[in-house]
């Protein structure tokens, strides 16, 4: 027993609590990703999970665009309205009725249209809300579909790869790639428990966000962009500190990556 740990238990108690009160579907998903990719990180199988998203959402997209098949799901709009119980949510998003979900649906289609007409340069940062009504496809239509908050593609994927192109969206997500890969080494050479523990932290964090970013495009505000870019600086320094040990050649956990000390050996005085 430590009061630490106690204080500990309490909060992530209350954080808990606080995630489910929200009721919201995207906060569960990711933490229970968050909790696959803890012991895949472990295992050292992120390699092998990422090359297997990547074929995943290929085919899917493969799938869904030959011969249109897109349209198979595309909602019925009057029975396609918001619900206000979470358990009605659910079955709602199950059949493909919760208007958030296919709203989304609705744009993410527009947005696709769109990376058709412009796929090298995109149409600009910002012109999503501008052009995205005459791509669209009007059997995904909901009853928020004029969108008159102007609110974006709700996918940062997609949002790239409408204002930037394929360029853009490559450079990301070879960006984001690279740093669940070698982050993952970064990891497992680190010796020091305490900075192992915030390697770790800082891959979960961003494996969270990332979640997010498939059906939102809150990258580029404060309460997520600042996450997401603190994240990599620290994972950066950790990698930083590891390779300056090693250099060093030190072995203590507790090395923080300078250069070597200078210890008085017994022996003769003169």
């Amino acid at each position: 027993f430590s009061w630490k740990w106690m204080g500990i238990v309490v909060v992530f108690g209350w954080l808990l609590i606080a995630v489910y009160l929200t009721y919201t579907r995207a906060a569960y998903v990711a933490l229970g990703l968050a909790l696959g990719a803890y012991f895949i990180f472990q295992l050292r199988l992120i390699r092998v999970v990422l090359v297997g998203g990547v074929l995943g959402v290929v085919l899917l997209a493969g799938y869904m665009l030959v011969g249109n098949r897109y349209l198979q799901y595309a909602p019925n709009y009057d029975t396609t309205v918001t619900h206000n119980e979470f358990s009605s949510l659910i079955e709602a998003t199950a059949k493909g009725e919760d208007i958030s979900t296919m709203e989304r649906v609705y744009r993410w289609v527009a947005a696709t249209q769109m990376s058709r007409a412009e796929p090298v340069f995109g149409f600009g940062p910002g012109n999503f809300v501008t052009f995205y009504q005459s791509y669209s496809v009007n059997s995904f239509r909901t009853y928020v579909s004029r969108n008159e908050e102007k609110s974006g593609v709700h996918s940062y994927f997609l949002l790239l790869l409408v204002e930037q192109g394929w360029p853009g969206l490559i450079l990301f997500l070879s960006l984001s790639l690279w740093v669940l890969a070698h982050g993952e080494d970064v990891y497992h050479r680190t010796q020091d428990p305490g900075r192992k523990r915030a390697v770790m932290a800082v891959l979960l964090a961003l494996v969270v966000i990332y979640a997010f970013l498939i059906i939102n495009d809150m990258i580029e505000t404060d309460k997520m962009g600042s996450f997401f870019f603190v994240s990599l600086a620290i994972l950066v320094r950790m990698d930083e500190l590891n390779r300056k040990a090693a250099l060093s050649g030190k072995t203590d956990p507790r090395d923080d990556g300078g250069e070597p000390q200078q210890h008085a050996q017994p022996g003769i005085k003169g």
